[in-house]
This record gives C-alpha cells, sequence and structure tokens, in this order.
C-alpha cells in the first residue's frame, strides 16, 4: 500500500513519517520530488529510476510511506494517483507555525530543537507560507484523511489516523505525542 502524506510546514509531518517508519514494512520517503538527498532519510532499500514514473519507484517492504510538503505550482497528481492512502496534515495555530517556520528559515534548523528567538521573525515575509496554506486547500477533498497538527498532536488523532490506514500494528509503536522542536529557556 501507498500512503502519502501531503501537509503544510511545521505541521508535525516529518516526526509523523518517521513515527511510520518505524513499523517494519513501512519504507519511508522524505520529500522525494524536491529532495535530491531522500534516500539517506529512509533506513530500508528504494529505488526510484524516474521520480516522474512511479513505475519505476522499487521498495521492499508492504507499505510505501511518502512526505511531501504542498508547495504551490507543484503538481502531485502522480503521487496522489498512485496512494492508496492521503493523508492532508495542516496547522491550526497559525502564529505558532508561522514562528516555527520563519525560525526554521532563519536557522536551517528544521528537523531539531531550538530555542525561540524573536528577533529571527523582524521584517520577515510570510507570504510564501501564506501561499501554501491556500495551496493545500486544493487537496482537502473526500477520500483524504485530513487531520490537523493540533488534533493529531494533542487529541485523539492518531487513533483515528491507524483506523484511516488500517496498520493495526501501530498501535504497539510510542506515539510521539506533544513533542515539539520549539523549546523555551529556562530563566533563573
Amino acid at each position: 500500500m501507498v500512503i502519502t502524506i501531503l501537509s503544510e510546514p511545521r505541521s508535525g509531518s516529518t516526526n509523523l513519517l518517521f513515527w511510520l517508519g518505524q513499523h517494519n514494512e513501512c519504507t519511508t520517503l522524505l520529500e522525494p520530488t524536491t529532495n535530491s538527498e531522500y534516500k539517506k532519510y529512509s533506513d530500508k532499500e528504494v529505488v526510484i529510476n524516474n521520480i516522474n514514473n512511479f513505475d519505476t519507484w522499487k521498495y521492499l517492504t508492504k507499505h510505501l510511506v511518502i512526505k511531501e510538503i504542498c508547495e504551490p505550482n507543484k503538481n502531485y497528481k502522480n503521487i496522489l494517483q498512485n496512494s492508496e492512502k492521503i493523508i492532508i496534515l495542516f496547522r491550526e495555530n497559525y502564529v505558532e507555525q508561522r514562528e516555527s517556520w520563519l525560525t526554521s528559515i532563519n536557522t536551517k534548523k528544521w528537523g531539531s530543537k531550538y530555542f525561540f528567538d524573536e528577533s529571527l521573525l523582524l521584517d520577515k515575509s510570510d507570504d510564501y507560507l501564506i501561499e501554501i496554506k491556500e495551496e493545500i486547500q486544493k487537496y482537502k477533498v473526500e477520500g483524504s484523511f485530513i487531520i490537523s497538527y493540533e488534533e493529531l498532536y494533542y487529541g485523539d488523532g492518531i487513533k483515528k489516523l491507524i483506523d484511516y490506514i488500517g496498520i493495526e500494528e501501530l498501535n504497539k509503536i510510542k506515539f510521539p505525542y506533544g513533542e515539539k522542536y520549539r523549546k523555551y529557556k529556562a530563566f533563573i
């Protein structure tokens, strides 16, 4: 089964991908259409001879999980048409999403813990993030599993997601509830 996570940035999608990758029958691909180093993030064998021809994608496990950020003017039709399950992940709290996104852009820390520094946000445009949030609306269609970061990491969303994709063994893998990359400095 092919599962695609199409998400907004800073919505917990990479964390979700890596969690799914803990299942021994899931091969994961981190943004293969935009990241030429996607293979280094997968601990299982995957071969893609032609990124635009899904028939050339080979993996040795029962499931392939693809994660992509929904960028404007990008065509995800090929991947989505070849996916049995589609997860649309967005974030409700725009203020925190914007802060995380701008911090990541300015520090180049996309997948690691960081201390929030408000000075990194000054005079920075969030126009592109707004475009992404508008673009993902096009993919919120019937048949897709649509879930917010907040419901997934702070609600009962992971149970709903497991029910949707139908891999019961995932219930045995601890989900990182409430974990954030953003950390706050302790004042003494």
